[in-house]
């Protein structure tokens, strides 16, 4: 599910839990494993344990909605955000404003909190048995390959790619202008920092995001199996073994 959808198109937990549930069920129905990777714990908890049913906000609603969000910034409407939804806005920091944004569109839009709707039973979970397994290398070589990693994507034309959603039109507020790195780049070609500015800032906003990471994993998948390093033979070695114990208890065969 990489690079499958056009940058102008919203992706959803909802939509990406469609897609990845359709992929994982065809390897199935083909005789193989799905193994699911990445990064993104909302989204493979919504494969793992399914969805709550919360709609779609009309794209007036959320226009409106990040109309407001450049106007008065996030603190603002994470003040309102208190009145209207108090228990999401008690999770959120008042700097959250992707999140921020999405609890007022769905309380502006359905009348119903989010939090309300997040109580709904979820739908849609994966029907068979989940393995969850966590990398979870050393803070400071996690840092330093993300670091690297952004270094790469300049390298193989983040820049320019950045340049091509800006000639798109699409609003700041859409998922893909928000993308890791992409806000700072876009500040950059507006002539707002230079690029040594913007790169450095992209990097931190990666390595804020990679512990957000962590501390989500640690707290919302507890039982998972968690490497200390990777790239290492025997962490590799403890993998592999606890993924053929784990085929064998649910299918009876390694294979």
């Amino acid at each position: 599910l990489f690079g499958c959808i056009d940058a102008g198109r919203r992706c959803s937990a909802g939509l990406w839990h469609e897609m990845a549930v359709e992929a994982a069920q065809e390897a199935v129905n083909h005789g193989r494993i799905p193994v699911l990777v990445g990064g993104t714990g909302l989204y493979l908890d919504a494969f793992a344990r399914g969805i709550s049913p919360i709609p779609e906000t009309p794209p007036d609603v959320r226009h409106a909605m990040a109309a407001r969000m450049a106007q008065s910034g996030p603190a603002s409407l994470h003040e309102e955000l208190n009145s209207r939804d108090p228990e999401i806005a008690e999770r959120l920091a008042p700097g959250d404003s992707q999140r921020i944004q999405r609890a007022l569109e769905v309380v502006e839009a359905t009348g119903t909190p989010l939090s309300v709707w997040q109580r709904q039973p979820r739908q849609g979970g994966w029907p068979g048995p989940v393995m969850w397994l966590c990398l979870e290398p050393p803070r400071d070589a996690l840092y330093r390959l993300c670091e690297e990693r952004f270094d790469q994507m300049m390298a193989h034309g983040a820049l320019e790619e950045a340049a091509q959603l800006a000639s798109r039109g699409l609003d700041r507020s859409h998922p893909a202008m928000r993308a890791l790195g992409v806000p700072h780049l876009l500040a950059h070609l507006a002539g707002e920092l230079d690029l040594e500015s913007a790169v450095e800032k992209a990097k931190t906003g990666t390595r804020r995001y990679a512990k957000r990471q962590s501390t989500w994993f640690r707290h919302q998948v507890p039982d998972a199996l968690r490497l200390p390093c990777f790239g290492f033979e025997n962490e590799a070695l403890e993998a592999v073994s606890a993924v053929r114990e784990f085929l064998l208890t649910v299918q009876g065969s390694p294979s």
